[in-house]
């Protein structure tokens, strides 16, 4: 199979693999799996007080788009307020790494994840 320069990229060479102490006062992790497909996934996000995402963290295992999806999605928010993100949805995913269309489920399943993920910082912020 031929993957883009952006799947290559962010699968060979992932900056945001590893996990963050949910013990800290805005730090949380929303996992899940595709055990149909082999996929688990953990999603790990850290941020400051004034709602910056200071760090974005991935567990994940399965194929080179879900490892790649997770690591471009981190390039994306790290260093952002977690209330002005731009709207990624699993359309983005599949044009920006050209993810075949019998994968998209994996895409919907990525944007799931990263949509909880968003809402539980939310629900930390509001206490």
């Amino acid at each position: 199979m031929m993957y883009n320069k952006i799947v290559e990229e962010c699968f060979f060479y992932p900056k945001h693999v590893g996990v963050i102490d949910t013990a800290k006062p805005y730090s949380v992790c929303c996992s899940g799996n595709l055990l149909n497909q082999g996929v688990q996934v953990a999603l790990y996000l850290e941020c400051s007080p004034d709602h910056v995402i200071e760090s974005a963290r991935f567990k994940a295992t399965g194929n080179p788009y879900v490892i790649a999806a997770l690591e471009w999605l981190c390039r994306q928010i790290e260093g952002r307020d977690f209330r002005q993100l731009p709207t990624i949805d699993y359309q983005v995913l599949v044009k920006v790494l050209e993810i075949p269309q019998p994968m998209y489920a994996l895409s919907i399943h990525l944007i799931d994840i990263y949509q909880q993920a968003l809402a539980l910082m939310v629900k930390k912020f509001k206490g």
